[in-house]
């Protein structure tokens, strides 16, 4: 029988760890950091800038699907390359990004991520 545990990891955020088997499955959520977050309709509360951003970027994707409009391979792996750069270079001490180009850059990670999981 599965077991669903919650857990706040201080360095990561929020853990959701699904337990199967004996084989411990763990999903990382969205850390909700507010000053990494935009103010709109309240969305703050749930989602930072960039997961904004991914969840914007798959529905977007899912609409151009219906649309009949494709991206090819190539072009949905190159729109993962902006979200990569941005996280690491913060990540690494670099440069701190804003929430603009977290939003902006996790859309096309987004739109990216539904091509390459194999939605479509």
């Amino acid at each position: 029988m599965p077991f669903i545990e919650y857990k706040w990891k201080k360095n990561i955020g929020p853990i959701l760890t699904l337990n199967i088997k004996g084989k411990a499955y763990g999903i990382c959520l969205c850390h909700k950091i507010k000053e990494r977050s935009l103010s709109f309709l309240g969305l703050e509360k749930f989602f930072c800038s960039r997961c904004l951003g991914i969840l914007s970027g798959s529905v977007l994707a899912i609409l151009l699907h219906f649309l009949r409009y494709n991206l090819s391979l190539g072009i949905a792996g190159i729109f993962t390359i902006p979200m990569l750069v941005d996280g690491f270079s913060q990540y690494l001490g670099f440069r701190r990004s804003n929430n603009i180009l977290r939003l902006i850059t996790g859309i096309l990670f987004g739109i990216s991520f539904n091509y390459f999981g194999g939605m479509f």
